[in-house]
């Protein structure tokens, strides 16, 4: 997982974003507490219903740099 870490503050540092921004099925409750939990830091601040999918998603984002950082 720190690898990915790694490579998406490389790229971030590159393009100058400060925010990563994801959708996570509303179902997948271990997948939300993982992006959530006090490491990732990941805040929920919406959510999108899909109608083609029949999906729920929450919409989650994080200030990059302001805590992996």
């Amino acid at each position: 997982m720190q690898a990915a870490f790694d490579i998406v503050a490389d790229v971030q540092s590159q393009v100058g974003g400060r925010i990563i921004y994801l959708e996570c099925d509303k179902t997948k409750e271990k997948l939300m507490s993982f992006y959530m939990n006090g490491h990732n830091r990941f805040i929920k601040f919406s959510e999108r219903y899909d109608t083609k999918e029949n999906i729920t998603y929450n919409q989650l984002f994080l200030e990059f740099f302001k805590t992996l950082t």
